[in-house]
């Protein structure tokens, strides 16, 4: 039979539209910093180079979202256009499914339950969207907002066309398995389901994909999880909670994943306090899934620090909550403004909190941009930068994919601008390859022809790499020459990033403006690189103590440069005189200076 699974009023199901529409209008306008960025500007170059879907790891559920940037490519649209609509396909997608599983299926239950998964813990990963958990998570809310509205399941059309889903979302990642469980023992109980017998039948098909998948996919690094489970449960044990993971997820219940602890006492308050039929296998259910899911992501990440990465494994912990919220909770308020608002609130607090997080990214985009527009003063249309040179103090986001991000940010409005930026801990390795001048270098693979990449976008003109960091003079006599004949360098005030505080840090943004024909190099393994540092002055003069970070130059400047530097602010508020200077490390200090007065809030 059929279960009623309607709110009283579809106001309530609106929430998630009005969640959507709001994602897929940051989809549209953070498109670079979704997918020029990391994995996705991989798979665009894959798209383009090999015209076909790049699955990895047989994660097919992947397609769903690949399908569309390919089809734009061989329609031969442009490149611009495709990177917009790869960055849309994503939310477009869960979209859909919340969509059919609302008004196809009829479940606005479960249908509720798939904008809160994408939104109640996600802020970084909005911006690192390539990972299939979320899309396989939310197949599976489409099987489940099928599934759950039979009881018991019948033995027809509808039954057999949900079935397949199992294993597409079970082989879009190795953690999957564990959500399904959740969602298959919380039905069990909610719905009595002790002699629904094909119910049983869809857990074994499940058992048995995750059987077959672990047994035709190697465990390869995309595989971490299989890894080390096992062998960290045992040398871990009995101490698996005193593991430092789980204070840094405390950490960040109370920082970023806030809403988690906040609905989950709500829920249990509702379980404890209303008491339905059951509720005690449920709550138990509940508690059971969520410091169990959390304490695997901890035994098999024990080092891992990467905030945005674990954001993504902590994914189902919102399904773990989600779901019975708008199973049980929500159905039963009587107050529709209520429901409504509290909906519209939590909307409102983590779409703002999406929103906020795109800053590191846009100013890695930002960046990259800037590097791009620097060079084209060049001759050469190919450059490696050395990785110590880039943000050493972790201001803007972090990337390998440099040589796949700058052909699509270089390319997007015109193929006959493309340039690459190959930024690499391994520069001599990179020079003394000695690549053809028509060749392109790529991260995972031998040079490519610069012939067979797709001359409707990228057309690179012959040109040997050069490298963006040579070094300066070795010894201290040359050194004085080579200062004396750049002392002339300006240095002017471009920006801050935020207004000063004490012992915070800053991004200082400063042009600078070299001598005629006279470079600044920045190479930083020699014996005396050259990088900014400051000082703080107090209205008397006197030198004031703070935290001294030094910065690199990033690139070797020839032409006028404008770059971020890392400043902290002095230990006690008031009013400065900031002094940045060029200098030699291990030398002296050049006498170039910019001096500005600054204001220091507590």
């Amino acid at each position: 039979m059929f279960l009623p699974k309607r709110y009283a009023s579809a106001q309530i199901t609106w929430t998630g539209v009005f969640c959507f529409l709001v994602l897929l209008v940051f989809a549209g306008h953070f498109y670079l910093e979704r997918i020029a960025y990391l994995d996705l500007a991989l798979h665009v170059f894959d798209f383009l180079t090999n015209n076909k879907l790049f699955i990895q790891n047989q994660r097919f559920v992947a397609a769903a979202t690949q399908m569309w940037p390919l089809l734009g490519f061989r329609l031969g649209l442009p490149l611009d256009v495709v990177l917009r609509l790869y960055s849309l396909a994503f939310v477009g997608f869960y979209f859909v499914v919340f969509l059919v599983s609302a008004y196809l299926f009829r479940n606005e239950h479960v249908a509720l339950a798939i904008p809160l998964l994408f939104t109640l813990i996600i802020a970084d990963t909005f911006y690192w969207a390539q990972s299939e958990l979320p899309q396989a998570l939310a197949v599976l809310l489409l099987y489940y907002a099928g599934i759950s509205r039979l009881a018991p399941l019948p033995y027809n059309w509808r039954t057999l066309l949900l079935l397949p889903l199992i294993p597409v979302g079970i082989y879009g990642h190795p953690l999957l398995l564990l959500p399904f469980i959740f969602l298959w023992g919380y039905d069990y109980l909610l719905n009595k389901r002790f002699t629904d017998w094909l119910y049983y039948l869809t857990l074994g098909i499940a058992l048995f994909c995750y059987w077959l998948r672990n047994h035709n996919v190697a465990a390869n690094s995309y595989e971490g999880q299989r890894m080390n489970l096992w062998e960290n449960l045992v040398e871990f044990y009995p101490n698996y909670f005193s593991l430092v993971g789980n204070a840094e997820l405390l950490s960040l219940c109370r920082t970023h994943y806030y809403m988690l602890p906040i609905l989950l006492v709500l829920i249990t308050t509702y379980y404890v306090w209303r008491r339905p039929e059951g509720w005690g296998l449920r709550l138990a259910w509940l508690w059971a899934f969520v410091v169990g899911y959390a304490e695997i992501v901890v035994i098999t990440h024990p080092t891992n620090r990467d905030v945005t990465y674990l954001e993504n494994l902590y994914l189902p912990l919102s399904l773990f909550v989600a779901i019975p919220l708008t199973m049980e909770l929500l159905p039963r308020v009587r107050r529709l403004r209520l429901a409504v608002g509290f909906l519209l609130l939590v909307f409102g607090i983590r779409l703002f909190a999406i929103w906020q997080a795109h800053a590191p990214f846009s100013r890695y985009i930002q960046w990259l941009d800037k590097i791009i527009a620097y060079t084209r003063q060049l001759p050469e249309s190919k450059f490696i930068i050395d990785q110590a040179n880039v943000d050493p103090h972790h201001q803007r986001a972090t990337s390998w994919a440099s040589s796949y991000e700058s052909l699509l940010l270089s390319a997007r409005h015109s193929p006959d601008s493309v340039q690459q930026v190959f930024v690499t801990n391994d520069v001599p390795a990179l020079t003394s390859s000695n690549p053809a001048p028509d060749a392109v270098m790529t991260l995972f693979s031998p040079p490519v022809a610069s012939a067979k990449l797709p001359w409707q976008y990228f057309r690179f003109q012959p040109s040997p790499y050069r490298a963006l960091n040579m070094p300066p003079p070795a010894d201290t006599a040359t050194m004085a020459s080579y200062i004396k004949e750049r002392q002339a360098t300006q240095l002017q005030f471009v920006a801050l990033s935020a207004p000063l505080r004490a012992n915070k840090a800053r991004s200082l943004t400063l042009r600078i403006v070299p001598p005629a024909s006279k470079t600044l190099h920045s190479g930083l393994h020699t014996s005396y690189p050259t990088s900014f540092t400051y000082r703080y002055f107090s209205l008397d003069e006197w030198p004031q103590a703070t935290d001294i970070l030094t910065t690199p130059l990033e690139v070797d400047v020839e032409k006028e440069w404008t770059q971020d530097i890392t400043i902290v602010g002095p230990q006690e508020p008031g009013s400065y005189t900031l002094e940045v200077a060029l200098t030699s490390q291990n030398y002296r200090n050049w006498p170039v200076k910019l001096r500005i007065p600054v204001e220091v809030k507590p």
